[in-house]
């Protein structure tokens, strides 16, 4: 299944695309992010990833054992609660 991502110029640690949460906060308080997402994880129907735009590009959340590697969701209750601890007040859900 496709989602909205797909295709998407992404940036990040090592050009991994993902990046820790309070790096993200600190570029979010800067004024460089501006949008958010939540998008199914691939293969996984029951987990979520988050990613949130900036000048073009996507960034993943990544985990913090794994900064390359985009962190997984369980719920969208915690994937909208990071994005709050971010910042953003509204996020775009793709279940697709």
């Amino acid at each position: 299944m496709a989602n909205r991502l797909d295709g998407a110029r992404l940036m990040g640690h090592n050009g991994s695309g993902c990046m820790l949460a309070s790096e993200i906060k600190m570029r979010f308080d800067e004024g460089f992010h501006q949008e958010a997402i939540i998008v199914r994880e691939p293969m996984a129907n029951d987990s979520y990833n988050v990613a949130v735009k900036g000048r073009g590009y996507w960034i993943y959340v990544s985990a913090a054992r794994t900064k390359t590697t985009p962190k997984s969701y369980k719920s969208l209750d915690a994937a909208m609660s990071e994005l709050s601890k971010i910042g953003f007040r509204e996020a775009t859900i793709d279940l697709k």
